[in-house]
């Protein structure tokens, strides 16, 4: 398992500078680089997985998300797995949806990229054995800040990321051809994996925030 430490090494024998006493970077340059690449591989692979709480309220529709938050994946009311949808379908659903009493909620959607919300809004009976949200969702991992931090990503994609790291610095000190040498390589090397590693498949009524 790679450590913030290894990692480094690792970047400083692509860029053919080993030596941090005289390179083109400072230890904390490539520590960023490396947590780039970190929070790159976890978005595109959707691969960190995070289970958060959050407590239902009479009446209210719309709850805050976690701040590591990419996409859904599952989510549960008092327990029982809810319909995500997209908020523009809750009008074929209920064409009023947003003035309808409360009660049990069934349906979760998006809101914006920070929140969501149930429908219907929970009612005083839907909360009286609970009201617990559960949430199941892809998450941000989580940068490096010591030297014997560990990716919070599969062990078998934790190799790939020194490519990319190497390519942010070819990149920086004008080695365009190096530099795209080591990102194919990082693409290559995850492609690899990916194929050969269990996914996680994507459900037709998921959402995911865009990531712009």
């Amino acid at each position: 398992m790679g450590t913030r430490l290894t990692l480094l090494e690792s970047v400083r024998r692509m860029i053919d500078e080993e030596d941090s006493t005289n390179s083109h970077f400072q230890d904390d340059e490539i520590y960023d680089y490396i947590n780039q690449a970190i929070r790159y591989m976890g978005t595109d692979l959707e691969w960190p997985i995070q289970l958060a709480q959050a407590t239902a309220v009479e009446g209210q529709a719309v709850y805050t998300l976690p701040t590591d938050f990419i996409s859904l994946s599952d989510i549960y009311f008092n327990n029982n797995p809810m319909f995500i949808i997209d908020r523009t379908d809750l009008k074929s659903i209920q064409a009023n949806w947003q003035d309808s009493e409360n009660g049990n909620p069934v349906y979760a959607y998006k809101q914006d990229n920070r929140k969501f919300g149930l429908f219907p809004k929970p009612s005083a009976e839907s909360l009286a054995d609970d009201s617990t949200i559960q949430i199941q969702y892809i998450k941000l991992p989580p940068d490096l800040d010591d030297d014997t931090d560990t990716p919070d990503l599969h062990l078998a994609f934790q190799d790939a990321l020194p490519f990319y790291a190497a390519f942010l610095c070819e990149t920086k000190i004008g080695n365009d051809k190096r530099a795209t040498l080591r990102f194919d390589q990082y693409e290559m090397h995850k492609k690899r994996l990916t194929a050969r590693l269990q996914k996680f498949s994507d459900d037709i009524m998921r959402f995911r925030w865009p990531r712009g």
